[in-house]
């Protein structure tokens, strides 16, 4: 990495418009993905972080909406929304503190593993959608937190356990 490049990065942090925690979580998942597996014209190829998500212009950060706030408050990503390009990899943790998000659609892609519980933080989450992908686990310790929540679409997610599992006696 060059000088410039580093001074333009430093200046974008410091003049950043949106929120660093939410910079860092788009940070996160981009990185958990196979970067073999981003193709040429996916969303994903639009994610350059030397510029502020919130804060541009044209065909940068494909998938994803930011809040306009009237204060001097930071601005905030409300939707995050992949297209199916066959992404594969993992749901960081980070992604719970993308507090302001009201849409997550993951789906027609390849993630995989479990579903971190930090999803419990995405409060005003009205919609859900991960149909597709290869998650694993449940989502009955932690969605019944999301009370906003209006439609789930988990199809042709098969290892997704959406209640609680029966006890056992001995």
């Amino acid at each position: 990495m060059t000088f410039a490049t580093l001074v333009s990065f430093f200046l974008t942090l410091s003049h950043s418009l949106t929120l660093q925690s939410d910079i860092e979580a788009l940070q996160a998942l981009k990185l958990s993905v196979d970067p073999n597996m981003i193709p040429p014209s996916s969303y994903l190829t639009t994610w350059d972080f030397s510029i502020d998500p919130c804060d541009n212009i044209g065909p940068k950060f494909l998938g994803i909406l930011c809040s306009s706030p009237s204060n001097n408050s930071k601005s905030r990503i409300t939707t995050l929304e992949l297209d199916g390009a066959g992404y594969d990899g993992f749901l960081p943790p980070r992604i719970g503190t993308l507090t302001e998000l009201t849409s997550l659609d993951l789906s027609r892609n390849r993630f995989r593993g479990p579903l971190p519980d930090a999803l419990k933080n995405l409060n005003k989450l009205t919609r859900l959608s991960l149909s597709g992908n290869f998650f694993t686990g449940g989502i009955w310790t932690w969605i019944y937190r999301l009370k906003k929540v209006e439609r789930i679409d988990l199809k042709d997610s098969q290892h997704i356990c959406i209640t609680k599992a029966p006890d056992i006696g001995p």
